[in-house]
């Protein structure tokens, strides 16, 4: 299939593209490989996450067993999912995971910190002593984190087992690493006391499910060293560490029988394949390229996704190669892409107007008589940096050649044109901090609609029949910097639901 000239027609308005999952999933419904997602899911859903982020995932998991459940005739009730765990180091990170947990979870979830807060404390401070900084020479720095690598799986029985545990900032206390080998023991509570101020943890308590559940893990990779952000050092990057660590605690994972799936997402330069070395035993490992403009999504952000299916717990039948299943994904998903990121400008007057009053005031910027009659675009001064607004001036000077028929060009502000994110009628990836500006509404997009453009469910104008996600109470609560920077960088929602 020509991915460039034979897609199949994508969303033709606001309304349409609201119901994108039956857009998308429609042809599935009533195949064998529905029906099989569908027998898969029956018993429930386990899932946890490393570099969690915001959890996106959580909101992938939403969408897709909501409308499996509508549309198939195997579940007789709704797929249970318990969201068991979720892991960041970042003070932004985990004050918000640690709201979801409250919120959705009733605090039962673990949050966890850095992954190398789950390796024994002499493990953790070697890899500290002897990994790479931003100033070691590439070569010596990717010896240094292979053999990080090599040390890790050598001696990966002693350094991670079905006892191991990490600090959970919700429970206040070391929690299980793997939900797989807590689950089975959950008969037996914890001989550590429960913190007088801390929640009782999901595995204290009885099990919600009535037969063993599907275990599910994600991760959102670092991605900076793969990047042009941090200069492409690839395996020589100072966050390869991480990546070995993940890759060890997926190879137990297997080992101790504790996971069915895991699933990845990384920058496009990603090397995907390295994912499957060392795991070609335990897992079936597959990888596919997409961005959401691919499939029909007014964004730009060419993204990597690996998924791995546990070889104990199911046997794969579909594609050999990851070319044929490149293939089989782009004839199934992949959609002419009709709209511009316009779209996920749904924000009201009355939210706008608040959100200028905020930035003005943190930037102690007193606002004109009568600034509301003015448009955002007029009001930059009082809501940028001086460097921000400078770079408008230039992207002024590019508008009539990168703008779309109907005038619609969407830039990031913190970038100089030609630098960082591609400038045009999509909506740009979003780097940390990101200030996308639209020339059509004249504005700066609020970092709900940076949330939006990332698939979740903040307007109602996009969110059809699937609602508005659970997680916009907490990102509501956001402020500006914080949601920028959580914006910045996220996994996309709706790709992965796929």
């Amino acid at each position: 299939m020509d991915a460039e000239t034979d897609r199949q027609p994508g969303f033709s308005s606001q309304e349409d593209m609201s119901f994108w999952e039956e857009n998308l999933l429609k042809p599935l419904v009533g195949t064998d490989l529905f029906l099989s997602a569908c027998e898969v899911v029956k018993p429930g859903i386990m899932y946890y996450s490393d570099f969690s982020g915001y959890d996106a995932p959580r909101e992938s998991l939403r969408v897709l067993c909501q409308y499996l459940q509508v549309h198939s005739d195997v579940l007789e009730q709704d797929v249970s999912v318990q969201c068991v765990r979720s892991c960041d180091c970042g003070r932004i990170q985990q004050d918000l995971l640690k709201q979801l947990s409250t919120l959705l979870d009733h605090g039962e979830s673990c949050v966890f910190g850095n992954l190398d807060h789950r390796l024994p404390d002499w493990v953790a401070e070697w890899i500290t002593t002897v990994a790479p900084t931003l100033n070691t020479e590439a070569a010596a720095a990717g010896k240094m984190n292979s053999d990080i690598h090599d040390f890790l799986l050598q001696h990966r029985g002693a350094v991670l087992d079905a006892d191991s545990r990490s600090f959970c900032a919700v429970h206040k206390k070391a929690c299980p690493v793997y939900p797989g080998c807590a689950f089975s023991r959950l008969d037996n509570t914890s001989s550590l006391a429960s913190s007088e101020d801390a929640p009782t943890a999901w595995w204290e308590k009885p099990s919600r499910f009535q037969q063993k559940p599907l275990t599910v893990s994600a991760a959102g990779l670092c991605c900076t060293d793969y990047s042009k952000l941090g200069k492409q050092k690839r395996e020589a990057g100072p966050s390869e560490r991480w990546h070995h660590i993940w890759h060890i605690d997926r190879v137990r994972a297997a080992e101790l029988h504790a996971e069915d799936f895991f699933f990845t997402e990384c920058a496009h330069a990603y090397p995907a394949d390295k994912q499957a070395a060392g795991l070609e035993d335990l897992y079936h490992v597959v990888h596919i390229k997409t961005s959401p403009h691919h499939l029909g999504f007014p964004v730009r952000r060419p993204r990597t996704f690996t998924a791995g299916i546990s070889k104990e717990s199911f046997v794969w039948i579909g594609p050999e190669t990851d070319e044929e299943l490149q293939e089989m994904w782009s004839n199934l998903f992949d959609r002419d892409c009709f709209l511009t990121g316009d779209v996920y400008f749904c924000a009201s007057d009355e939210q706008v107007s608040a959100w200028v009053s905020e930035r003005a005031a943190k930037r102690k910027k007193k606002l004109p008589m009568n600034w509301q009659r003015q448009t955002v675009e007029q009001l930059l001064p009082m809501v940028l940096p001086v460097g921000a607004v400078s770079r408008k001036r230039k992207y002024d000077d590019v508008f009539e050649t990168g703008k779309a028929l109907n005038g619609s060009f969407l830039c990031d502000l913190d970038h100089n044109p030609g630098y960082g994110p591609t400038a045009g009628p999509l909506f740009p990836p979003m780097d940390t901090h990101p200030s996308i500006y639209s020339y059509v509404h004249r504005r700066l997009a609020l970092p709900l609609e940076c949330f939006s453009a990332q698939g979740l469910d903040v307007f109602p104008a996009l969110a059809g029949a699937r609602g508005l996600t659970p997680l916009l109470p907490v990102l509501e609560s956001l402020s500006d910097i914080d949601a920028r920077f959580l914006a910045g960088g996220q996994s996309l929602a709706n790709c992965q639901g796929e």
